[in-house]
This record gives structure tokens, sequence and C-alpha cells, in this order.
């Protein structure tokens, strides 16, 4: 009957469509990597003034000890939005344990054998902007490099609540599944309270995107 036909034709039809609406749209757009944000957690290394040197040890009547041989170790919590390609908005959580020495209560401060090991707890919440470049694409690879200024208060056990500026570099190399290992140099400015906490850092991370433009 042609009826019968035209019915069989249509929930044909039907049945073909609907998983095509049915599917959901990609994480990000594979050809150019871009997403409309992505999120990033990350280890990092600072290394602050050491504090047991001098002339920061006498001014604070500290132990003066060997210099340290290795920086402090970080968290890094990041969220980027990008209104375009190039531009992004910022903002981050970080926290890492400044170690140094101070003499104990009961000791005799004119011997260094006294000192007794103490963590800083340094904490920041900072925002600013970013640029990144178009995607590069070369020897099998992707990626994009990036500029950034992030700004905004620092907290510390051994000082005050302070205003940092942190300028930084970086590159997003991307896996194929549109993931990015994140590399980044910064140095935060933190010049003021009863400690110089300015320090350079460096990043390593993983950024992961959400959306696609």
């Amino acid at each position: 009957m042609p009826g019968g036909r035209e019915s069989s034709l249509f929930i044909l039809a039907l049945c073909l469509a609907t998983p095509a609406r049915a599917q959901t749209a990609p994480v990000i757009t594979i050809d150019d990597f871009q997403s409309i944000a992505d999120v990033s957690a990350g280890v990092s290394l600072q290394t602050p003034a050491d504090v047991n040197q001098r002339p920061e040890c006498q001014d604070l009547a500290l132990p003066c000890l060997t210099p340290r041989t290795f920086g402090d170790l970080g968290l890094i919590l990041s969220a980027t939005i990008y209104p375009g390609e190039i531009v992004g908005i910022v903002g981050e959580l970080s926290a890492y344990s400044d170690s140094w020495a101070s003499y104990d209560a009961n000791c005799d401060r004119r011997h260094s054998i006294c000192a007794v090991e103490q963590s800083n707890h340094v904490r920041a919440a900072l925002a600013g902007l970013k640029v990144r470049t178009p995607l590069i694409t070369g020897w099998s690879t992707r990626g994009r490099f990036f500029v950034q200024a992030l700004a905004g208060p620092q907290w510390s056990d051994v000082g005050p609540r302070q205003r940092v500026l942190q300028p930084g570099v970086g590159y997003d190399g991307y896996l194929l599944n549109g993931m990015a290992v994140r590399v980044e140099i910064d140095y935060r400015f933190a010049p003021h309270g009863g400690r110089d906490l300015s320090t350079s850092r460096v990043l390593v991370g993983l950024a992961v995107p959400l959306g696609s433009p």
C-alpha cells in the first residue's frame, strides 16, 4: 500500500537521524585545539630568599647555616576562560611550604646546633590576563606559547597579608585527546612584610579543556 510504504520510509529516516542528534559536542575542536576554558593542576618549585644566610640571618636574629640545596615544593590550581582564541582571563590558587630554621627557645644562641626546622606556609589567590599564540604545529607536535600577568593577595605564617605581582611565560603542548602538558616559569614580586618572599617559580602541570568555541 502506498501509505504503508511512506510510513516505513518516514520511520527509517527518523531512526537514522536520531543517533546523529544524540551525539554530544566534542570537548575541543581537534583541528585547532581550542576550548572556551580550561582547568589545570600542577606542582611548582620556588626559591625564596634563604633567611639562614647572611645578612638576613643576622638581621632577623636567626641561625646562620650552610646554603640550602633544593627549593620549596608547592601545589597550583588554576582556571582560564577564553573570550577569544588569543586572550584569556586567569584565576590561580597556590600554596607552598618554605623551610627555614630558628633557634630553640632553651639553647645558647652562640651555637647554631640549637637550630630547629620550621615551615612557613605561603598561600596566594591571584587573577589576571593571559595572551597566547595561535596554534603552532611542526615536528608532529601542537602547542601554544603564552605570557601572563597575575596579581592578588598572598598570606604567610611569618608576615601580614600583602599584594603581589606575578608575570610569567609558558608553553602548552597538546596531547591527542586535547589535554595539554603545561610548563611555566614565573616570578613573584613580594618584597614587603617581615621577610622578602619574592621568588622565581617553575611549574609543570596538566590542563584539561572545557567546551568548544
